[in-house]
């Protein structure tokens, strides 16, 4: 399925998506100063806390750094801080932070409600519709996400009218020259419009038509700066990444002994709805591996530092000089793609949780 047939069958429509909702938070966002913009929410980090702090470790050097409270971890200043232009003369120009902090307040309390909740599937649909608009925007509102969506924005249109035709092959000229057309001048405000409108277009639908499974665990579980965990699964190699929309599993850790598990329609929700000490130390580590830079666990834990993941690939500016159009799309597809960790191991694990990949007889 092409680019154009992937959005017309996924949109998803939802009050959190509209214009109109949008317009209140620009209008509640009047006066606001705060430049501290949280890419993990506060309310979710606190699930980690023990007397107020969590402990966050370098993933790439092992080091621990001190435990904090968690408004002050997991922040970028001015990340969704629109730029001062003429594009936003008459926008508040950090409507973002209030935006995505509305969205929140509601999901907060859905997840709460999952964690205290009773294990196996997730039934409660508008609690699911929530948030799935709310993971979906988890998944590209993180500093990396932002690094990717900007190696898409600011790439040069030459490269991009060769691109563009790949991935929707049924669009039209006046449709390709109107998608490059359409783009806001300032790559940072092109790139919050991108954030909300994968939401709306691909990711939330994704996200639901997956099988909701509530999973405790047997010993503590771990979080990350990427903490909606794509994991592509068998047959495919250690080093895949797929989509939201093609992953075998997604898993959102929700605390320490509570996991969100999102399977593939065509996968069979196994039980028990536990996960013993070896399943649940597996997903540890492919939650830390899924880190861009940051995880996170309670002060009393030592299991990130513990975790034996591979460094995360150097980032490095995609050169298209003299390349064809098959190695240009390769390239730019790679610079939009998460780094996977697993690529340079030479004996990588085996996917976390096997039982979670089983299809059902028929």
């Amino acid at each position: 399925m092409d680019a154009l047939r992937m959005i017309a069958a996924n949109r998803v429509d939802h009050e959190w998506l509209t214009d109109a909702f949008a317009e209140e938070s620009r209008t509640l966002a009047e006066g606001e100063v705060a430049s501290r913009h949280h890419f993990i929410p506060v309310f979710y980090l606190r699930r980690w806390a023990i007397d107020g702090l969590v402990k966050a470790v370098d993933v790439d050097t092992g080091r621990a750094k001190r435990p904090l409270p968690p408004k002050s971890l997991a922040f970028e200043r001015d990340l969704y801080t629109l730029p001062d232009d003429d594009e936003t003369t008459d926008l508040p120009l950090r409507w973002v932070e209030t935006h995505l902090s509305r969205i929140e307040d509601t999901c907060s309390r859905h997840i709460e409600d999952l964690v205290e909740g009773d294990t196996g599937l997730v039934v409660d649909d508008a609690a699911k519709a929530d948030l799935a608009v709310f993971l979906g925007l988890q998944i590209s509102r993180t500093v990396d996400a932002r690094r990717r969506t900007l190696a898409i924005v600011n790439t040069p249109d030459s490269v991009k009218r060769r691109f563009l035709p790949a991935i929707a092959p049924t669009a039209t000229a006046a449709q390709i020259s109107h998608s490059m057309n359409d783009q806001l001048p300032d790559p940072k405000h092109e790139a919050i419009r991108v954030m909300l409108a994968d939401v709306r277009n691909v990711t939330a639908s994704t996200l639901l038509k997956r099988l909701w499974t509530m999973y405790e665990t047997q010993a503590p579980l771990v979080t990350c700066d990427e903490p909606v965990v794509a994991i592509a699964g068998p047959p495919r190699p250690r080093n895949a990444f797929i989509a939201s929309g093609y992953s075998a599993v997604i898993a959102y850790p929700l605390s320490p002994n509570r996991v969100l598990v999102m399977f593939h329609p065509d996968l069979q929700p196994p039980s028990p709805f536990t996960l013993d000490t070896s399943e649940t130390e597996a997903l540890n580590q492919e939650i830390v591996a899924s880190s861009a830079k940051t995880a996170f666990e309670r002060p009393v834990d030592e299991i990130i530092e513990n975790s034996a993941v591979p460094p995360r690939p150097p980032y490095e500016e995609p050169d298209y000089t003299n390349l064809d159009d098959s190695e240009t799309i390769r390239l730019l597809l790679a610079s939009a793609t998460p780094r996977n960790r697993w690529i340079p191991a030479e004996n990588p694990p085996t996917w976390p949780v096997d039982r979670w990949y089983t299809r059902p007889s028929i």
